[in-house]
């Protein structure tokens, strides 16, 4: 994919950005445009007060016309901070990236990021020398992600519409040190039902600081005692890389045989998922 600019479409023909987003236009913004048009002042006599009720709707379109232009598959977003506060992140991020390149590189999963540095843009670039290609970096409108790695989609006009759109679009959340914000898009995804993966060895928001949720701290159920030990202390980034591909692979098949729509004919040892065919086996 390399370097690119936020796309539009699959479609050559540009867009407008409203269409682009998905918004749609209160009567009084559409007033307002056509009397400007006209040359006549516009009037606050159509306007209607912005209530929370009408953002969420405007949210839930964004989101719904982002959906549709990412690829198809399951959706696993990358949550970190923009800086390494550990010097053992940036070798698990590493080392995390080549595992997951090999194991999805064959597969139709998606892997989606804020477009931010970091964890972000190791990751990302971890993934594509590795030769997995489906990376998307959700930016919002006007900003490039820079990483040369994986492809730029506007969603949102701002960084704040951005995030609530990007916590509402995964499927697995890794969450890899983190800062307050990202506290709160883990926070949004786990309102919104997604399972939530932090690294708490890595520390900040992942390790339980700026109130972090808390349950998405608990051993999740499918995840053995050894795995979760692995993944609360500083280990060699490899054995703690394969771990969270290993957990990441039984919840894909745990969704696959819930719902029968996630992964289609997904039946794969879990043993396998780290090897070098790994979910390009499961997630077909």
């Amino acid at each position: 994919m390399g370097c690119h600019q936020a796309k539009a479409s699959s479609q050559s023909a540009p867009r407008d950005p409203s269409t682009l987003l998905g918004r749609v236009g209160l009567r009084s913004d559409r007033n307002e445009k056509q009397a400007n048009t006209q040359g006549e002042k516009p009037t606050s006599k159509f306007r209607r007060p912005r209530t929370r009720e009408c953002e969420e709707a405007e949210l839930q379109v964004l989101a719904k016309s982002v959906g549709e232009q990412l690829p198809a598959g399951p959706r696993i977003c990358i949550l970190g901070s923009t800086a390494f506060w550990k010097e053992s992140t940036e070798p698990l991020v590493k080392a995390l990236a080549r595992r997951l390149s090999l194991s999805l590189r064959d597969s139709n999963a998606v892997v989606l990021t804020g477009g931010m540095p970091g964890v972000q843009e190791v990751l990302a670039k971890g993934l594509q020398n590795g030769g997995f290609q489906r990376v998307v970096n959700l930016v919002h409108l006007g900003h490039e992600s820079g990483f040369c790695a994986g492809e730029d989609l506007a969603a949102g006009l701002d960084a704040v519409e951005r995030r609530k759109v990007f916590a509402s679009l995964g499927d697995v959340y890794l969450c890899i040190e983190g800062g307050a914000g990202v506290a709160e898009e883990a926070q949004a995804a786990f309102d919104n039902g997604a399972f939530i993966l932090p690294i708490p060895s890595t520390g900040g928001a992942s390790g339980g600081a700026f109130d972090f949720p808390k349950a998405a701290l608990q051993r999740p159920r499918h995840v053995s005692p050894e795995e979760w030990t692995m993944l609360e202390t500083d280990g060699h980034p490899e054995e703690a890389a394969t771990a969270i591909v290993r957990i990441l692979c039984r919840y894909l098949q745990a969704e696959a045989q819930k719902s029968g729509e996630l992964l289609q004919g997904a039946s794969v040892n879990v043993d396998e998922a780290t090897s070098e065919e790994g979910l390009s086996t499961l997630v077909c």
